[in-house]
C-alpha cells in the first residue's frame, strides 16, 4: 500500500434519483427484470413455469426478426 487513501463508497439518495429521472427507462427495465427474477423464484407454480415457458419461446422468436437495439443509459458521475 502507498499510504493513500481508499475512497470509501457512500449512498448518496439525490444522486440515485437524479439517474432514474434522466434513465427512466432503463430504470423500469431493471425494475420490471427484477420482480420477475424474484417471482419465479420465490413464487411461481409448475404451471406458472409451463406458461413463462411458452412465453420465452415466442419473445425469443419475436427477437429473431427484428434487430436488437439496447436502452440507453447514462453513466451516473459523481
Amino acid at each position: 500500500m502507498d499510504g493513500s487513501k481508499k475512497r470509501k463508497a457512500v449512498y448518496n439518495p439525490d444522486a440515485d434519483k437524479r439517474w432514474r429521472e434522466k434513465n427512466k427507462e432503463r430504470a423500469r427495465y431493471l425494475t420490471d427484470r427484477t420482480s420477475c427474477r424474484r417471482f419465479l423464484r420465490d413464487k411461481a407454480t409448475e404451471e406458472d413455469l409451463e406458461e413463462m415457458e411458452q412465453l420465452i419461446a415466442e419473445r425469443r422468436q419475436q427477437l429473431k426478426n427484428v434487430p436488437h437495439v439496447p436502452l440507453r443509459c447514462d453513466t451516473l458521475v459523481l
